[in-house]
Parts: structure tokens; C-alpha cells; sequence
């Protein structure tokens, strides 16, 4: 009778380590599996090198300018000149369909306003008139803004960071700063991540 408690008291020992081993195995696997899935990284594209002459002068300059971005790959496909009545319609056309979009959505990071009354800040356009637009002073503000498509960079020089369109896991951000004067065109909607304002361009 002995032995067989013995005999017993081992098999019940055997079996609450291979549980405790199972659960410990499904455990990591689960971190693993999470934390893979939290895997991001960020990638530095668009520079001006591709641009030609004319482009890349305009570029660097404190000229109103067009600038299209593709948001797929983060290159800089045109650089072409604005006069001041086409950004002005620009502008115009990326407000808001009414007050209250502009105000529905509440306190935003520091460093970031909804509406776009001043056109000498950043701001970014969202896809249509239903979206709200943010505003953003000097500086760095990171954030998460969905449906953004074209920035203005006001009197300011600009690098935006977006999430890949093709992969979330993916930040592309913006190797040069763009501005003074530039109306960025993204070419579709995207979820903004970071906006770096500087008054100079380095």
C-alpha cells in the first residue's frame, strides 16, 4: 500500500511538472507572439536627389511650391511652383464642411490645435471637408492622426513621419525638411505620426 501511494504521490508530481512546462512553453510562445506582433520600424526616405535641377532649386527654396509625395514609397515624385491664388484655393478647398468638425474630436497633444486659422503654421489637411484639420506650432509632436492626405507648411520647414499605407508596422519619415511655403500632396489618405516644425531648415 505503501509503495503504491509512493508510486502515486510520483505520478501526480511527474504530471503537475509537465503541466507547469506545458503552461510555462504556451506562455513564451504568447510573449513571443506578442511582442512580434508589437514589432515597428521606421524607415528615412524621400530626399531631393531624384529631382531635377530646376526641381531641387525650387525645393530649397522660399518659393510657394507644390510638392507630391508618393505615400507608398515616400519618394518625391514633382516639385512644381505655386502662385498665390492656387494655394489660396488649395486651402480653401481642404477647410472643413462646418464649425463643428472642427472643434467634435477635443483636446489634441500638446503642441497641435484642431483648425487651421493661420496660415503661417503647419497644418495638416485631412482626405476631404468631413474631416478636421490639425494645426502645429514649432517644434516635434508625435500622435497618431488618421486620414491626413496634404500639409502646409506655412513660414515654417517640415519633415512628417505616416504610417505605411502597404504595412502599419511600417513609419516612414521624411529625410529632408520641406518648406517654407510648401503644400504637401501625399496622393492618399494617411494615419500621421510625427510633425518636426523648424523656422530653419537645418
Amino acid at each position: 500500500m505503501k509503495h503504491k501511494r509512493v508510486a502515486v504521490s510520483a505520478l501526480f508530481a511527474l504530471a503537475l511538472v509537465a503541466s507547469t512546462l506545458l503552461a510555462t512553453s504556451a506562455h513564451a510562445e504568447a510573449v513571443a507572439d506578442n511582442s512580434s506582433g508589437a514589432t515597428s520600424s521606421t524607415e528615412t526616405v524621400g530626399d531631393a536627389n531624384a529631382l531635377s535641377p530646376s526641381e531641387k532649386k525650387l525645393f530649397y527654396s522660399n518659393d510657394r511650391k507644390q510638392i507630391e509625395v508618393d505615400a507608398t514609397s515616400g519618394d518625391i515624385v514633382s516639385v512644381t511652383p505655386l502662385t498665390q491664388e492656387q494655394l489660396q484655393s488649395l486651402i480653401d478647398a481642404n477647410q472643413p464642411t462646418s464649425a463643428f468638425t472642427e472643434t467634435r474630436l477635443g483636446a489634441a497633444p500638446l503642441g497641435v490645435s484642431t483648425g487651421c486659422p493661420l496660415t503661417w503654421f503647419g497644418c495638416w489637411y485631412g482626405k476631404s471637408s468631413a474631416y478636421v484639420n490639425y494645426q502645429f506650432t514649432n517644434g516635434v509632436t508625435s500622435g497618431t492622426w488618421t486620414s491626413r492626405q496634404n500639409f502646409y507648411t506655412g513660414t515654417y520647414y517640415a519633415k512628417l513621419c505616416w504610417l505605411d499605407p502597404a504595412n502599419t508596422k511600417k513609419t516612414f519619415c521624411m529625410a529632408e525638411r520641406n518648406g517654407t511655403n510648401a503644400w504637401i500632396t501625399l496622393g492618399q489618405a494617411v494615419t500621421g505620426k510625427k510633425v518636426d516644425l523648424s523656422p530653419t531648415r537645418v
